[in-house]
């Protein structure tokens, strides 16, 4: 069984989850109401710096890739933005 979804940027800087697709098999109604719990909401993404906004997300066959904007951003090393 393959479960697949697609994914977007959200505001806030989160992911959002779309389209979940179920392939070769399927999932029983408890599972399935499970997942799509699961990809209700969009995902919070952490210690982006402050000023910049996520503006593109894309599932790769090496990842994923992002695009991010931003003015007056500040990189440091070894901190995290909560």
């Amino acid at each position: 069984m393959t479960v697949s979804t697609a994914v977007s940027a959200a505001t806030g800087n989160r992911i959002a989850f779309n389209d979940l697709r179920v392939a070769q098999g399927e999932i029983p109604a408890p599972v399935q109401d499970l997942l799509e719990n699961a990809f209700d909401k969009p995902l919070p993404v952490k210690n982006v710096p402050e000023g910049l906004r996520l503006r593109t997300i894309n599932a790769t066959d090496r990842g994923i890739s992002a695009r991010l904007t931003g003015h007056t951003v500040t990189f440091r090393p070894g901190s995290s933005a909560a």
